[in-house]
């Protein structure tokens, strides 16, 4: 097991630092040839390349045993990489393919006052998502996290907000449930993250983790239909969009049962394409000993 680990425990060059806007200018048809020589740099550290097998040890070790956790290792790389280089050119991320808007607009259609809660991981291109679903019709509001949207927040987090208010109305932490309930009942969409650690035990990708109870709960007892929003690879875009079919919370007997529906939908994206979420590790507090003790209790691992 890797102790808990910060980017700056690897060497690194200002070229390649995310704080570096001035990136950007780097022409996007020699993009490919930056990731791979960044993965190669990245796998040459050994905290590096441990840690990058560790998260998808994380996914793929219940769910499945076979794969080759090393390729799949390097691919995380890849896709965290790409990530970061696409954060700072928008225009690569903000017209993704969506589909199944028509499926949302039909029900705001049918009751425009009532609100949505829309949930989605920290997969794909998650921060182009946004600007992507409200040149579809959607616009969300979308909760985050305090420290991301500090005045404090490092550049490249700073940058990634930016893309995501291209296309989302920020609530801000602070405001936490009382936010969340306030926008549902104002008929907003509000979007939710649903791997975020928290207190409620839950299952996902075959294990015993602690998640968020926070979108089910403010679902279920405002009465809020749910969008699952899951991202998808697609050969011609960094990633295709897909919108769910609502969801009737009051379908379920109580908020836990949603709650479980609601990340079974969201496992089978993840294990389409387990490569691309960010930082997995991180995402889920520890539930179990056996995964205590081989992942620890966080992981801050972040190769941008």
């Amino acid at each position: 097991m890797l102790p808990a680990v910060t980017l700056a425990t690897a060497p690194k060059k200002r070229l390649l630092a995310a704080e570096t806007p001035w990136r950007q200018r780097i022409p996007a048809r020699l993009l490919p040839l930056l990731i791979d020589l960044r993965v190669r740099l990245a796998q040459r550290n050994a905290v590096v390349r441990e840690t990058a097998r560790l998260n998808m040890r994380f996914q793929l070790e219940k769910t499945r045993p076979g794969a080759d956790v090393g390729a799949a290792a390097t691919e995380y790389l890849r896709q965290m990489f790409w990530r970061a280089e696409r954060r700072w050119r928008p225009e690569l991320i903000t017209n993704l393919p969506v589909e199944g808007a028509d499926r949302v607009l039909a029900a705001r259609d049918r009751d425009p006052s009532r609100g949505m809660v829309l949930t989605f991981m920290h997969h794909g291109v998650y921060d182009g998502q946004w600007a992507s679903i409200d040149k579809a019709g959607i616009h969300a509001h979308v909760l985050g996290a305090a420290f991301v949207l500090s005045d404090d927040a490092p550049e490249y987090m700073k940058q990634h907000v930016r893309v995501c208010e291209m296309g989302a109305t920020a609530i801000h932490g602070d405001k936490g449930y009382r936010g969340i309930t306030e926008a549902l009942g104002e008929g907003k969409i509000v979007g939710i993250a649903l791997d975020v650690p928290g207190s409620t035990p839950v299952e996902f990708v075959g294990r015993n983790v602690l998640g968020s109870f926070g979108a089910a709960r403010a679902a279920f007892e405002t009465n809020s239909p749910v969008i699952v929003l899951t991202a998808h690879k697609d050969p011609r875009a960094a990633a295709r969009i897909r919108l769910g079919e609502p969801i009737e919370p009051h379908d379920f007997p109580d908020a836990k049962a949603l709650l479980a529906e609601l990340l079974r939908r969201h496992e089978e994206a993840i294990l389409e394409w387990p490569e691309s979420q960010d930082r997995p590790m991180q995402r889920w507090g520890r539930n179990d000993d056996e995964d205590r003790a081989n992942f620890g209790e966080f992981s801050d691992f972040r190769p941008l």
